[in-house]
């Protein structure tokens, strides 16, 4: 198992302007050489926040110790940031991926930025892009393609939690637009832009390296290989592992084969 050192500083604060706080941690570089690129993190939502949070703080921890100075935040609504779950938005957390963009040269220094997302946090990193100046690079793990079918799957979930926790099938009517998914408020507003996703309409950015990898073999994983391929310098990668957004939230389950391959891209591309 990746562990990491009981010493490793990891500074956290706030960050961003007094009315949108955001709430990061920042993993100063610990491996030498110390890279010319930063790396800002971008967590899923709802309960594969929850689940995969011990993954994503140990990719920011590696990339760390492989010289990658590295901030990892919660965007607005979200974890130990301000606002109210009403306001959740993607087009708001597309705002905080720039703000943490600043942060994260402002403390580090750097210039050149990568972004690196898993699952919905994937699909933002892609769609931020083409705002971020100096964008070094993506690193796609596992990213929600279709956002109907992401919005299907959360449903299907939701409902068989309840079915299994909580009342007799009986007594129990599905709703196909719950106000809630598996404990988490969804609005109409974030409800109507995850409904919009396509990452297959989003132009990629010309001749950067992307990483997409993934632990199971997806068709929209390989539609967006082939049109993430057509401008972008892309790694398309299939490393074995459980899925560790759909496990129990009490496991903490980090898949350090997964972890291990980004860094290695990460190494190899940035040198």
């Amino acid at each position: 198992m990746t562990s990491m050192p009981t010493h490793e500083p990891i500074e956290p604060a706030f960050f961003g302007p007094p009315s949108h706080r955001l709430f990061g941690c920042y993993h100063e570089p610990q491996g030498w050489p110390v890279r010319d690129y930063g790396i800002v993190i971008c967590y899923p939502i709802g309960q594969e926040y929850l689940r995969s949070h011990r993954a994503c703080q140990y990719l920011a921890s590696a990339a760390a110790r492989a010289g990658f100075p590295t901030l990892r935040f919660d965007y607005y609504g979200t974890g130990d940031s301000a606002g109210d779950p009403d306001e959740l938005a993607l087009e708001h957390w597309r705002n905080d991926l720039l703000l943490a963009v600043e942060e994260l040269r402002a403390r580090s220094g750097v210039g050149p930025v990568i972004l690196a997302g898993l699952r919905l946090g994937a699909s933002l990193a892609l769609t931020a892009a083409a705002q971020i100046d100096d964008l070094a690079g993506l690193v796609l793990w596992e990213p929600v393609v279709h956002g109907n079918a992401y919005l299907d799957e959360l449903v299907a979930l939701h409902d068989e939690a309840i079915l299994r926790y909580f009342v007799r099938p009986q007594d129990y009517t599905p709703s196909p637009r719950p106000a809630e998914l598996l404990g988490f408020p969804v609005g109409a507003p974030l409800r109507t832009a995850l409904e919009k996703l396509d990452l297959l309409a989003v132009p990629p950015p010309r001749a950067r390296p992307i990483l997409l990898i993934e632990s199971h073999s997806m068709p929209e994983h390989a539609a967006l290989a082939n049109h993430l391929g057509a401008r972008a310098r892309l790694t398309h990668e299939h490393v074995p592992s459980f899925t560790v957004w759909t496990d129990d939230v009490d496991k903490g389950l980090v898949p350090n084969q997964v972890i291990a391959a980004i860094v290695a891209w990460l190494e190899k591309v940035f040198a």
